[in-house]
Order: C-alpha cells, then structure tokens, then sequence
C-alpha cells in the first residue's frame, strides 16, 4: 500500500480540508509540527514518517482566487527532481488549459492533477494527455456523496465507471477516485464503492477520502486498490512511521 500525504494550500498555508466544504477550512493542526507552513509539514511527512511522494492542491488556483505558484515551487525543490524513482510531486491548480498544465509541470511537479471539477471538456484532457505523454497526467474524479463534480455536462452525465474506462483508453497510468465528503470526516473510505470502481489492472486507482487508521488502509488494499491519498489521519498521529514501514 502506498500512502501519499497530502497537502491543501489556501493563501499560502496548509489548511485542514474537511468534507469539501473550502469555506470553512482552517489552517492545520499537526501532531508533526507547529503550525500551518506547507515546506514544513511536507519535511515532517519526510522526516518522521518516512514519506517521500506528496499530493498537493492549490485551492486558489482551484477556486479561480489566485494561485499559490511560489510555495509549489518551493516545495518542488524539497521533494526532489521530477521523475526521480519513487518520489512524486502531484499537483492540482485547478488545470483548465495545456498552458497551465504546462506550467505546473515548469514549478517542478513530476505529474499534473487535471480534476473532474475543473476540467471544461473531456476533448481538454485528451489533448492534455496527448501532449505531455501519460506518464505526466494524472484524472481526479471529483465526487461528492458519488455524484460527479464538473461544470461540464458531457462529464456530469456519465457514470464513473464510463470515465474510468475513458481515461483508461487514453493510455493514463494513474487515477484518484476523490469522494469530498468524506475528506477529513474520519467517516472511512466507501469501501462498497470503491470496489465498484476497480475496473483493470491497466490503470492504478487511488483512493482519496475517509482514511482513519491503518485498518482502512488494509480494506482499502483488500479490494485492489494499492494507493490512498491520506491527511488526517497523518496529522492526528493515528498512522505513524512503524505503520507504514510495514505497510510497505
């Protein structure tokens, strides 16, 4: 099991998400470290529990309310170079273009997020994957309480098993299954769903949402899915390193 911490940016601090509802997000309160700076937390992720990949979400960005470009940047540097073996720097910025998918990549991020809940059209993430190759795109679908977020209708109106199959032709690697209302409820993942949606070894789903402990993360890779994207859990200490050194 992988577990990839995760890091939300507001206004350049790490806030806590919780259940999609950005209005009320506040900055984090971590067992790993004193206060809400991105770098830090993401060199508590590295240090004290041994993780190397991060997924980051530029909320301005997402949200059209600016963007957080400097501290990607920054935190590009302290991962480590794009592409280096196993270390990753997933980035979310709310992509609507090849131009900004371009440039997320340009701050050092090693694969760009285009979500569900920013993408215009479904031709934009062919053409995006397309141009940057596979291997540097990575689909959200965006869900809450399993309904498809997107301001398209060509997506809203298809099934999340039609676009699991439909990223899968395009040849991408990678894909977070993200259900919003359970991102930091400590409710657990949607087990019954997610199996649902591992459709073929061809294309690694990761889980996003819900994780509470490492029993989650064994259900989790119980029904095949060997990748989750995990916060609360990480700040609220109820993951530790010697966890993970055995999940791994």
């Amino acid at each position: 099991m992988r577990v990839i911490p995760v890091i939300d940016i507001r206004k350049g601090l790490a806030v806590w998400a919780v259940a999609g509802r950005r209005e009320e997000y506040r900055p984090v309160s971590s067992c790993l470290v004193e206060g809400a700076d991105p770098l830090r937390l993401a060199q508590a992720f590295r240090e004290k529990l041994g993780l190397e990949g991060l997924y980051v979400a530029d909320l301005d960005a997402i949200q059209g309310k600016g963007h957080n470009y400097e501290v990607i940047a920054a935190l590009a540097q302290q991962v480590g170079p794009a592409g280096r073996s196993g270390v990753q720097l997933m980035v979310d910025a709310g992509t609507t273009s090849l131009d900004s998918a371009r440039r997320v990549l340009a701050l050092g991020a090693s694969k760009v997020i285009i979500g569900s809940e920013t993408l215009q059209s479904w031709s934009l993430l062919e053409e995006i994957a397309s141009s940057l190759g596979p291997n540097q795109v990575v689909f959200s679908l965006d869900l809450m309480e399993g309904k498809i977020l997107s301001p398209a209708r060509e997506i809203r109106e298809l099934s999340p098993e039609e676009l699991i199959m439909r990223a899968r032709a395009l040849g991408l690697r990678e894909l977070i299954v993200l259900e919003l209302r359970t991102v930091g409820s400590e409710a657990g993942p949607d087990l019954g769903f997610l199996k649902l949606m591992v459709a073929s070894p061809a294309i690694e789903l990761i889980a996003g949402g819900g994780v509470r402990d490492v029993n989650d993360l064994h259900g989790l890779e119980g029904i095949g899915i060997k990748a989750a994207l995990v916060a609360t859990a990480l700040h609220k200490g109820r993951i530790g390193r010697k966890d993970l050194q055995k999940l791994a």
